[in-house]
């Protein structure tokens, strides 16, 4: 029983002794970490308002070496959390075209951006030199590369509509003076049966390796509509008739078949329409072609139920 009662009291004086000595290793860190130490390290940098008629390359310098003075809380803060820069380039320095900042001018924007603890003493590097490529701007209209087409027994009111209708190409003069359009990707939409908003991704050419397409998509909207039919009878016009001959179509008039709104077949008429067929054109079989040479614009569909006609050719 008085073994284990030993046994008991030097297992508690070993856990008293490394309780002391856990509580003596953090008030020692303290006092170390309250120290002010001098230090060399390292800020990230990023870059902000640098001029329109120039474009950063990613070979620039992202990092610049410091002298640092704080306290050791200040060190361990940012060794858990480094610190990134962001530098201003809106008065950035152009020479033998070279674009530079001189210390002088980014060390003040360093020191802003630090904390109260912590003191920059010195930038390791003079001059900041930035690797960059002039570029320009230039508009270009958007190009509709998708298809688009309704369901059964309906239709799409139109021409599709884009908006925006053109794009701003920002680069160097080398990749994009010969860019005359952008097109949308080539995708199929099928099937619609009614109005669609979509949003289609540009395609951006292999070579534009330093430009950029704002806005990089965009929408493709349309209005779709069930639609009505109409045959209306339109005579048939012929064409380089021989002199002193006369002609005669069988029929005489022949059917169009037109879609579209029931609103708009109601006023539709037969003198919206010029059909007609050249004799010249006359085939083996005696047969004319008749095509539709005029309709209305605001009819999407209209199709000859009849395109080859016989006829009869007669001297007057």
């Amino acid at each position: 029983m008085f073994k284990k009662i030993r046994q008991g009291l030097n297992q508690r004086k070993v856990q008293i002794f490394l309780l002391f000595l856990v509580v003596a290793f953090l008030l020692r860190s303290v006092s170390k970490l309250s120290e002010e130490y001098t230090k060399q390290s390292t800020f990230w940098i990023s870059y902000s308002s640098q001029p329109d008629s120039i474009r950063i390359l990613p070979s620039t310098r992202d990092q610049v070496p410091v002298r640092l003075k704080g306290s050791g809380f200040t060190f361990l803060a940012y060794s858990l959390n480094p610190k990134a820069i962001k530098l201003d380039l809106s008065d950035v320095n152009f020479r033998n075209n070279t674009y530079y900042v001189p210390s002088s001018a980014f060390e003040g924007q360093i020191r802003d951006q630090l904390s109260g603890s912590m003191q920059l003493l010195d930038v390791g590097i003079d001059t900041l030199f930035i690797e960059c490529i002039a570029v320009i701007e230039k508009e270009v209209p958007v190009e509709v590369r998708g298809s688009y087409s309704a369901t059964q027994n309906h239709l799409i009111d139109g021409p599709v509509k884009i908006l925006p209708k053109t794009v701003t190409l920002v680069g160097p003069r080398t990749e994009i003076d010969t860019i005359k359009k952008v097109r949308t990707l080539a995708v199929e939409h099928l099937d619609l049966t009614e109005d669609f908003n979509f949003k289609e991704e540009l395609i951006v050419p292999e070579n534009l390796l330093h430009t950029t397409i704002s806005p990089s998509q965009v929408e493709i909207t349309g209005t779709v509509y069930k639609f009505s039919e109409k045959l209306i009878d339109v005579p048939v016009t012929v064409l380089n008739v021989p002199a002193g001959m006369e002609i005669k179509t069988f029929p005489e008039q022949v059917q169009v078949l037109c879609r579209a709104k029931l609103d708009r077949l109601k006023t539709l008429t037969a003198s919206d329409f010029t059909v007609s067929a050249d004799y010249n054109t006359v085939q083996k079989e005696q047969l004319l072609q008749v095509s539709i040479q005029e309709q209305p614009k605001d009819i999407p569909s209209a199709q000859l139920l009849d395109t080859h006609l016989e006829f009869i050719l007669r001297r007057l």
